[in-house]
């Protein structure tokens, strides 16, 4: 299909043109392998951030999830992790088996102990730094396309 010009859904730009060449029209101005760089760069600042304090990725999303919220139920948890219920149970437990966390209830109310509170306060500063490490790393004019990307593919299209 050769390319045509289309009106550009850039609302910063009205009067400007995109030029669309049979690919997805509603990423035409934007540029997806930029996105999926910032989505890579996310992914591997979160395993570096995970590795530095010896737990595993889900463990560590976990713990940022309990540290800024109340207690949680195992439900909860789990669809906060979008995980099932007993793979929320699993990884609860092993905060658990490291001093990071307490569960009790019916219901398996996880909360974190000071020391979990700790560890998910300094976890946060180190994945704030890896992940600014990580988009300074990739070009000012990515990020903004990267950034308009993700959003077309992540925000609901107003109908």
């Amino acid at each position: 299909m050769p390319p045509v010009a289309t009106p550009s859904p850039d609302l910063r730009s009205r009067a400007g043109l995109t030029v669309v060449d049979g690919r997805s029209p509603s990423l035409s101005s934007h540029d997806v392998p930029a996105g999926l760089r910032m989505v890579r760069a996310l992914d591997r600042a979160v395993l570096e951030a995970a590795r530095r304090c010896a737990l595993r990725p889900m463990e560590l999303y976990a713990l940022l999830l309990l540290r800024s919220e109340e207690p949680l139920e195992t439900t909860r948890l789990a669809a906060q992790l979008a995980a099932s219920q007993s793979q929320a149970k699993q990884i609860a437990l092993r905060l658990c088996a490291r001093g990071l966390a307490v569960r009790y209830g019916a219901y398996g109310r996880t909360e974190l102990t000071a020391a979990g509170r700790e560890l998910a306060d300094a976890a946060a500063s180190d994945l704030e730094d890896a992940v600014a490490g990580r988009m300074a790393a990739i070009d000012p004019a990515l990020r903004v396309l990267g950034t308009a990307t993700l959003a077309d593919l992540t925000l609901p299209t107003s109908a």
